[in-house]
């Protein structure tokens, strides 16, 4: 069986943008099975980078774990308070963003979520619409104006 990750959801998106977004102290995040489910869930959070994180490793249960690791020696440029239109080249490249209003999917090409959800996975298609998972982690379209870019 597959691991289900929509039961979750909201709280695994949430985990993985706080690890993914440059000013949050969080480094990492570990995510587990609930009980004898398929349900994954987040396990643990910290900032206290892989020292930590591998301290919270349990031998005795399937974790996955999720990691911000910074290298000195390189330099990025933060592009974040920028909007994706003004960087072509980061499209498809995982944005997230955090809803700003209620969307209810037309078709099944399109997703829905509710305000303060989290859309990750962020493809720019154009101007107006986007791509990304939502909530319960299924792949579609949405409105940009809907949505503001996580930095």
């Amino acid at each position: 069986m597959a691991a289900n990750l929509s039961r979750n959801g909201p709280a695994l998106q949430e985990a993985y943008v706080r690890v993914v977004t440059e000013k949050s102290p969080t480094d990492w995040a570990l995510f587990t099975y609930e009980g004898n489910s398929n349900d994954v869930r987040v396990a643990g959070t910290g900032e206290g980078g892989l020292e930590e994180m591998v301290e919270e490793l349990n031998s005795g249960k399937v974790m996955y774990a999720f990691c911000r690791v910074k290298d000195p020696n390189v330099q990025l440029q933060d592009a974040g308070a920028q909007h994706a239109d003004s960087y072509p080249e980061l499209s498809g490249k995982g944005l997230c963003a955090r809803a700003l209003y209620d969307y209810q999917a037309a078709d099944e090409t399109e997703i829905s979520f509710d305000p303060e959800n989290l859309i990750t996975g962020i493809e720019v298609i154009d101007e107006g619409w986007w791509r990304g998972y939502g909530p319960d982690g299924h792949f579609g379209m949405f409105p940009a104006n809907y949505v503001e870019l996580i930095e």
